[in-house]
């Protein structure tokens, strides 16, 4: 597609699966700001590649059919199966040509109906054409589809391995409950020309033969034209499903400017009642994207490459069964702080000196003086929680670790897990100084790191990626060696997440 494509405005309205409507809705409690900023980086617009001859001549345009997720850091994007529906798309544009020739005019378009354009935006500004790409999984009966970007806006091949597109980590669509706040992000035809947000609840749940357990989530967040295929999150920013279906609403004429007169200069109607639209939960979704896992270099909701590609890889264990890494853990519910190590499982005369959590914002500042530059990647890692505890024995024996610190960053997947591994790794050797060490292999994969302060203080730190948890474990010694007292405790926790 020629990189100066223009979008093509139709005055004719697109008849797809949501209805367009204008209404007023109250006033409902904002989402987090940083984790808006996460989702609106996800959540892409979805365009037609269409060449279009008029008696002017002919022009590549494109245009806007819905909306979409990005799920994967390479170039994996969720959306609905109509959105995309090539053969439905095509018969709307031969009704455009055949009104217009009714109507005395010259108008013929042609579909690109192996490609579809992808768009993005930072939420205030139009979106932009960013890259092509093309369908690689779908169900019609759960009208779903996973598209692959394959090219920039411009039709040039990209790597995906190289892309690094901001992805959101998948929810738990069965844990969500009635009234849980919900946020939807898409790209509405009555929402201008920027990416809209709405805001609503779980209002309940539908179910269909054929499909077990929920087959929908429905909401009063408001579901136009456009927003099909788009972005419903929780709270924390996880892709919980995808808007796909919205209720008519009883929309009558009224005072919609506010001026006390219905008349001409109202634009809109006013809502009588309530509109329920339909989100696909994403646990549906889950199995057809395992169906492209297999074809990608990276996992489903992979991580960006850490900073350091020539680190040496992290220690692994051998190969082992596991749910596809990108999808959301549910079975492991352990209390971050029960799998922290307690007096009896750390060297005996060290005492507590600090039990607690951190906030997403407080690890961003702990690894960064720019902690912006770091939320992007906790957000792409899938980034949940954090324990601590801390020890310490300054009246301990000669040689022995008189410090240690165990904390543990629970993520949405093992493949974030193990990104954060090596993130956070790489930044204690930059940071401190210290050097990489081999270790036996501990958990899932390990990484351990050595060094000595100014005062010959000898410091070590072993990352272990235990499934999506990432487990970190510091000891220092002021005539010791505290590496083996390190391991022990770090395997202690291994032990706690095993059993």
């Amino acid at each position: 597609m020629p990189g100066n494509a223009r979008r093509l405005a139709f005055a004719v309205s697109v008849g797809w699966v949501l209805a367009t409507v204008v209404m007023l809705r109250p006033a409902q409690a904002q989402l987090d700001p940083v984790v808006r900023d996460r989702v609106v980086a996800a959540a892409v617009a979805v365009a037609l590649i269409i060449d279009v001859t008029d008696e002017t001549g002919t022009a590549s345009n494109y245009l806007s059919v819905g909306s979409g997720t990005v799920v994967s850091a390479n170039g994996l994007i969720l959306t609905n199966r109509h959105v995309v529906d090539m053969g439905a798309n095509r018969a709307q544009l031969v009704r455009w040509e055949a009104q217009a020739r009714a109507e005395g005019n010259r108008l013929s378009v042609d579909l690109d109906e192996d490609h579809v354009l992808i768009l993005g935006s930072d939420g205030g500004s139009p979106p932009e054409p960013t890259y092509t790409a093309t369908i690689a999984a779908e169900d019609n009966d759960l009208d779903l589809t996973v598209l692959r970007v394959i090219a920039d806006q411009a039709g040039r091949p990209v790597d995906a391995d190289r892309l690094a597109l901001p992805a959101l980590p998948l929810g738990d669509s069965d844990a969500v409950q009635l009234g849980d706040p919900i946020d939807v992000f898409g790209y509405p035809a009555n929402g201008g020309d920027s990416l809209t947000y709405t805001a609503g609840v779980v209002s309940g749940f539908n179910f269909t033969d054929g499909i077990a357990g929920r087959a929908w989530i429905t909401t009063d967040a408001t579901l136009s034209g456009g927003s099909s295929g788009g972005t419903a999150v929780d709270r924390q920013g996880r892709l919980i499903g995808v808007p796909t279906q919205g209720a008519a609403l009883d929309c009558r004429p009224g005072d919609t400017n506010g001026d006390g007169e219905v008349n001409a200069d109202d634009v809109g109607c006013v809502p009588v009642g309530g509109s329920i639209g339909q989100i696909r939960p994403i646990n549906l979704a889950k199995s057809l994207l395992r169906q492209v896992h297999a074809t990608l270099a990276d996992d489903i909701a992979t991580r960006p490459a850490p900073t350091n590609p020539a680190a040496r890889p992290a220690t692994r264990a051998a190969p082992q069964e596991t749910v596809a890494s990108g999808e959301a853990t549910t079975g492991q519910q352990t209390p971050l702080a029960d799998l922290l190590p307690t007096l009896d499982e750390v060297p005996q005369g060290l005492a507590i000196t600090e039990d607690a959590t951190r906030t997403e914002v407080e690890v961003a500042q702990g690894l960064s003086a720019v902690p912006e530059e770091v939320m992007p990647l906790l957000n792409t890692w899938g980034w949940q929680e954090n324990a601590y505890r801390r020890f310490s024995g300054p009246g301990m024996p000669a040689g022995s670790t008189t410090f240690l610190d165990a904390s543990i960053h629970r993520c949405a997947s093992a493949a974030g897990a193990a990104d954060a591994l090596t993130y956070f790794s790489d930044q204690v050797i930059s940071a401190q100084g210290l050097e990489e060490v081999a270790v036996d292999p501990v958990g899932d994969a390990v990484r351990a790191v050595i060094g000595a302060s100014d005062d010959g203080t000898t410091n070590v730190v072993v990352y272990v990626q235990q499934g999506a948890d990432l487990i970190r474990v510091g000891g220092s010694s002021a005539d010791g060696a505290p590496m083996d007292d390190v391991l022990t405790v770090a395997k202690t926790v291994v032990a706690k997440e095993e059993g």
